[in-house]
């Protein structure tokens, strides 16, 4: 700011010739440099600054407080390594013959370097470490958290998988069942579960639904959004019959519930009977009341697939993936003319052999004729002769008996083939009600990239197993029920970070507990080693409220919870105490309620709910 209020021209100069500039970085320096260990400053009493010409030394400081000191405390506590610290120090045993062979065993795998316990490892096959001996520290086990969140939860670590980062942190430390604890705590890792996919996540079997006859059950589904034609249509409904695979397609200006009620009554009930059941996704359209109230009306049951799982409607998605590839191939370059062909495309779909189920067209299994197209008329020369009606009739009937018959064996044969093929890497769903579990994220917040989403979400507790492979869950952090059931193939197992084995820590016994202080501080000082960069849904707090001793009277023993209400806007619980009768029931804040007692009296609300809906409608 101060060179701004001049007028100047600046002009490059040598360095060479600027020894004014560079005295000081120029300045001659004697080759041996005093060395000091410890700089003591004395107080002085002078207010006038003074610059006194000293010898120049190197700015290096002791370090009075280092970690090795703990390291090497802990390791001759440590239940893993004391008995081999102490065999190759003073060459003591433990009493036991067994433990006393084991220790003599591993002494050879270790040395003690400047007080510090090391396990030698000679790595194998090929490599730039395959030629020396590696020596690594060996990690007491007041010490591994930290390895584990440095070399995984932190920024530099990554969030590696198993096997990486076992192999990054092998050549540096060691443990007893290092592999084991690495493999359960990258399991356990909540960010880990929540953004990367599952690998080794297999299939559920396929579960087909059974074979009915001709217009018994019927799929429907809304194909679309298309170019909006001149006439204002924009959307198509498709309606197929389950056995003989015959599809009817309806061009839609809307596809509201409305629409979607008056098209299926007029162009399917109408023509072709009310099936026994319809089977559709969840889609506004197919779960509104009037389609429910045209149900009721003709006694058609209502199915429905469970949440992003359009497997169970396949019937009706492999049609529209043949309605959108005929439609690309007929229509104008303009795209407006597409309602024109569906009548067209319907007609080729109906009189197309089915190859991959019945082996007839759905055409002859709904007339139980073939169709006559305009080339049949001018080729085929017409039967002139007239049969006798009652011969017709009954040739007919054992016509079309056998031929749905056949055909029932065809499809029956089609899906056991399928189903055979498709399971042979499946594995039949093993999660229970009050599992945790992983739900997969099917949709992604606006604004937002898909790619950086979480591929999970949760955890959420299973309340119901509604069918074979489905579920109905609750939101483990707020007990919010998730809306319909969860396919098994959407769900994966949830893994607790109170599980991994740093946090499962045997509690030492009084007789086991020392009287030594030092040994006290030692353990209080187990977290002051170098913090990392974690993240905190990692950091399990041990919660010790848990632990109930019916040696304190100020501690009562929950039996169940019996009821749940908002008191000042604020969740309490009814507790019914282990011992007590009725009258001592107390409402309890929801914090003061353990996670699993809460989600076991929503299990228990919800199969109570279920029991009283079926007496209803019996």
């Amino acid at each position: 700011m101060f060179l701004q209020s001049y007028d100047y021209e600046i002009i490059y100069k040598k360095g060479t010739a600027n020894g004014n500039a560079d005295a000081l970085s120029r300045r001659p320096y004697d080759t041996e440099i005093a060395t000091i260990t410890t700089a003591t400053v004395e107080s002085s009493t002078q207010t006038e600054a003074s610059f006194i010409e000293l010898d120049p030394y190197a700015s290096i400081c002791e370090i009075t407080t280092s970690p090795k000191e703990k390291v090497v405390n802990d390791q001759r506590t440590d239940e893993n390594f004391k008995d081999v610290i102490k065999y190759i120090l003073d060459k003591e045993l433990p009493d036991k013959t067994r433990q006393a062979r084991k220790t003599v065993i591993e002494s050879q795998d270790y040395i003690i370097d400047d007080d510090v316990l090391y396990h030698l490892y000679y790595p194998k096959g090929k490599g730039h470490r395959a030629d020396r001996i590696v020596k690594r520290l060996a990690v007491p086990l007041t010490l591994r958290d930290d390895i584990l969140k440095s070399y995984h939860d932190s920024l530099l670590g990554g969030h590696g998988g198993i096997e990486r980062t076992y192999h990054t942190i092998r050549y540096k430390y060691y443990w007893p069942g290092m592999y084991s604890d690495i493999q359960q705590y990258v399991q356990t890792c909540i960010q880990c579960q929540r953004a990367k996919p599952d690998a080794h996540k297999r299939p559920t079997p396929l579960q087909p639904l059974p074979i009915l006859d001709v217009f018994r059950r019927v799929h429907m589904d809304i194909l679309g959004p298309f170019r909006k034609s001149p006439d204002g249509y924009s959307h198509v409904l498709l309606v197929v019959d389950s056995f003989s695979k015959y599809v009817e397609i309806f061009p839609m200006k809307n596809t509201g519930a409305k629409d979607v009620a008056n098209i299926f009554y007029n162009q399917w009930i109408c023509r072709y009977s009310a099936p026994d059941a319809i089977l559709t996704d969840k889609g506004q359209n197919f779960m509104s009341n009037i389609l429910k109230e045209v149900c009721n009306i003709f006694e058609i049951k209502k199915m429905r697939t469970s949440s992003y799982r359009p497997q169970t409607n396949s019937t009706c998605e492999r049609n529209n993936k043949t309605i959108a590839e005929k439609l690309r191939t007929y229509i104008a370059a303009n795209q407006l003319d597409w309602p024109d062909k569906l009548s067209s495309i319907a007609h080729a779909m109906n009189t197309s052999v089915c190859t991959e189920s019945t082996q007839y067209t759905p055409y002859y299994m709904v007339f139980s004729r073939e169709c006559r197209t305009p080339i049949d008329t001018v080729l085929t020369a017409p039967t002139n002769v007239g049969p006798d009606a009652r011969l017709f009739i009954d040739g007919l009937h054992s016509n079309v008996l056998l031929a749905r018959e056949i055909a029932k064996e065809n499809s029956l044969e089609a899906q056991q083939k399928y189903k055979a093929q498709h399971d042979k890497n499946a594995r039949e769903a093993t999660f229970k009600i009050r599992d945790k579990v992983w739900m997969d994220t099917k949709t992604t917040p606006v604004g937002y990239s898909r790619k950086l989403c979480n591929k999970w979400q949760g955890p959420y507790y299973i309340t119901e197993v509604t069918g074979k492979n489905t579920y109905k869950l609750r939101r483990c952090s707020d007990d919010v029920p998730i809306k319909g059931p969860v396919n098994a193939n959407r769900l994966k197992q949830y893994h607790d970070p109170q599980d991994r084995p740093t946090n499962n820590v045997d509690v030492p016994t009084d007789d086991e507990m020392s009287d030594d202080e030092d040994e006290e501080e030692n353990a209080q000082d187990a977290d002051e080693i170098v913090q990392t960069d974690t993240q905190p849904e990692n950091q399990v707090q041990r919660n010790t409220d848990d632990i109930r001793t019916n040696d304190d009277p100020d501690l009562y023993q929950v039996e169940r919870i019996i009821h749940a209400k908002r008191i000042n806007k604020k969740m309490h619980y009814k507790i019914k105490w282990l011992g007590y009768s009725h009258r001592h029931n107390t409402y309890e804040p929801e914090e003061n309620i353990p996670q699993e007692l809460r989600h076991d009296f929503k299990v228990r609300k919800d199969q109570a709910k279920r029991i009283k809906a079926r007496k209803t409608k019996r």
